[in-house]
């Protein structure tokens, strides 16, 4: 069987997509993937591109694709919300069944059943499988006697038999009826059984230059235009943030922090040797995974020996500051990594117990301070990226100002990311700001928004201009004075490229209903 998925995402690289893609095939099925990133057609960025439906003749091209497969898959995140129904309900003529998959489905299924024929809840490479093996009716030996193969393919009738409507329902993780009891997909614990991530062009296609064309290696280099290789190390994290999806995650998946799960070093050390003689003028390899250093110590050190030894380029890592040790720094940044991203979220009280972030901040300096006394000792720098969230409607103007004096102290160069509170359905902070009147609107105050985009506020832009390179004295001179406008000159005057849009207003967008577009 044959199931064509759809990405909205602006990564290319899209890595969960990809291991699903290997997944299904080493269980004898086929997939097409289409990737539809905005940047490369439109100009759109991933803050904007979610809010403006596809072009038709976009829309007319997909379908030609997905026509000769058996079932549809979309892979959405909750800021894709607008498009996913455009696009179903656009797809819906080919009477093929559509199934919606990604964290948006997995904390809202109920929700996206009023769209999807089927939703698959939580980790989707066992059940999706299941699913195809299930709709591969030429191998079926039960049921002859109703021929409910028909019926069961494509999964908007009822079934005839007992049996057969068992066998549809019982799939771990695909909810295919608004009454039926969720379950979530098994998951894999082995990371190896994965295999490698699917870059075999012959079945992939990519929205570029205004066209779905065949993704190439060329193509995709271009897309990589930093040179880079991103994949992962793990799944899961040490954490279930307030905010964060893990914090759903680990209510569905039974109350508790699931343990992380990592592939083996030698089957990591295997896909980046492909990478390195695939990807063209490769500079630098990025880990994406939550917290690439909660492994041991011993994990670490092996990892950092044979990497260096088989790869040897520049590599980038995340980590909650509580993971950060002398020993495992030192190993890594002996094996080439030169950039840590850092999860600081605030350092506001009132807001980190609200986050339930784990570390103190006399933990977070600490690591701070490992930081450089690594990068001292081994003559080569280490550049972090600390991350920060703003527009918390409870810390109000206290807690970003308090991220501010915080950010003054940290060494030069810094490089600061500021990402915007967004209350995804089905989390912890979710559940208080609906009962705080913080969410009248779900559709505008939720789905369309995203965390790449922080409020045009005076703290928000004053501390976008810190980021910039301002120097702390112009910084405390403006936390006193208080002038957004002079505020806003400053960040023209810091940089030359500051992102402006070219798009004019009537191009159409998502506007009024879910999936409804306006002139």
């Amino acid at each position: 069987m044959e199931i064509c998925f759809i990405s909205l995402i602006e990564d290319v690289g899209c890595i969960n997509l990809r291991y699903l893609s290997s997944y299904i095939i080493n269980n004898g099925h086929t997939t097409k993937l289409i990737f539809l990133p905005r940047y490369y057609s439109e100009g759109w960025t991933s803050e904007e591109s979610y809010r403006y439906p596809f072009p038709d003749h976009i829309l007319e091209q997909i379908e030609d694709i997905c026509k000769t497969s058996d079932i549809i898959g979309i892979s959405l995140m909750s800021c894709h919300f607008d498009n996913a129904v455009h696009i179903t309900k656009y797809l819906k003529k080919l009477n093929k069944p559509i199934i919606w998959g990604g964290i948006h489905p997995t904390i809202s299924p109920q929700e996206c059943l009023e769209y999807a024929d089927m939703v698959c809840v939580g980790e989707g490479e066992r059940s999706i499988v299941e699913l195809l093996d299930s709709i591969g009716y030429n191998e079926r030996s039960w049921c002859v006697q109703y021929s409910c193969h028909c019926d069961y393919l494509v999964g908007l009738v009822d079934l005839k038999c007992k049996e057969c409507k068992q066998k549809y329902y019982e799939i771990k993780g695909i909810i295919k009826n608004k009454d039926q009891l969720i379950s979530v997909g098994k998951k894999i614990e082995n990371l190896d059984e994965l295999g490698s991530l699917d870059y075999d062009f012959s079945h992939q296609y990519i929205y570029y230059n205004n066209n779905i064309l065949n993704l190439d290696i060329d193509i995709l280099s271009k897309c990589f235009s930093s040179h880079y290789y991103r994949t992962s190390f793990s799944r899961g994290c040490v954490s279930s943030c307030s905010y964060c999806c893990n914090n759903v995650l680990t209510k569905i998946y039974g109350g508790k922090i699931q343990p992380i799960r990592w592939r083996s070093i030698d089957k990591l050390i295997e896909e980046l040797k492909w990478s390195k003689e695939n990807i063209k003028d490769l500079k630098y390899i990025d880990f994406c995974d939550d917290t690439f250093m909660s492994r041991s110590f011993e994990h670490i050190k092996e990892f950092s020996e044979k990497y260096k030894k088989e790869i040897n380029l520049p590599f980038i890592v995340l980590s909650t500051p509580l993971a950060i040790s002398y020993d495992k720094l030192k190993a890594l940044s002996e094996a080439g990594m030169y950039n840590i991203g850092i999860g600081i979220q605030s350092v506001y009280e009132p807001v980190r117990k609200m986050y339930r972030r784990n570390e103190t901040i006399e933990q977070i300096n600490k690591s701070i301070e490992i930081i450089d006394k690594v990068s001292k000792e081994n003559n080569k720098s280490i550049e972090v990226r600390y991350d920060f969230i703003t527009d918390n409607p409870w810390g109000e103007e206290k807690d970003t100002e308090e991220n501010i004096r915080f950010a003054m102290k940290l060494n030069k160069p810094r490089n600061i990311r500021i990402f915007s509170l967004v209350f995804y359905h089905g989390t912890e902070l979710y559940e208080i700001a609906k009962t705080n009147g913080f969410i009248c609107d779900e559709l505008n105050n939720v789905y369309r928004t995203t965390q790449l985009s922080p409020k045009s506020t005076f703290m928000n832009e004053l501390f976008k201009l810190l980021s910039m390179g301002c120097p702390n004295i112009l910084i405390k001179f403006l936390l006193k004075f208080r002038s957004k406008s002079i505020v806003i000159f400053l960040q023209k005057f810091f940089t030359k490229t500051r992102k402006t849009s070219s798009k004019t207003t009537n191009i159409k967008k998502f506007n009024g209903k879910v999936g409804e577009v306006c002139e």
